[in-house]
């Protein structure tokens, strides 16, 4: 199922398009919210790689990064990538998530993680 038609029908996911110039170039998403746990993984992708290395991936991550913290009652974001996506790791960790281990979803993965900043 293409992300964008889960969120249509899952009320749990936050999902937003990223456009430049009126086209969509991208997505990035809050899935799999545990309401108990405060958590939620996040996902993205910028669809060309025309747009990447843009700095666009880091713009939507800390976009979103800033609506948990207004908008959400969660306490922590993860994001989990390959370990061969070195973009996916470099843009987690430009935007302030910590490398915390793997993921119990993919051993051969890894797991960064943000903590929502109380206030």
């Amino acid at each position: 199922m293409v992300w964008v038609d889960r969120a249509a029908s899952d009320s749990s996911m936050v999902y937003f398009g990223i456009f430049r110039d009126q086209a969509l170039i991208g997505q990035i998403f809050l899935h799999d919210r545990d309401e108990q746990q405060r958590e939620a993984l996040v996902g993205y992708h910028v669809f060309s790689a025309a747009h990447r290395g843009t700095g666009t991936g880091t713009a939507a991550l800390r976009l979103l990064q800033r609506y948990v913290v207004e908008q959400l009652p969660l306490k922590r974001i993860i994001v989990i990538t390959s370990t061969d996506n070195r973009a996916s790791q470099r843009l987690a960790m430009r935007c302030g998530f910590a490398l915390a281990g793997a993921p119990s979803e993919d051993p051969d993965g890894l797991l960064y993680e943000w903590m929502v900043p109380l206030g």
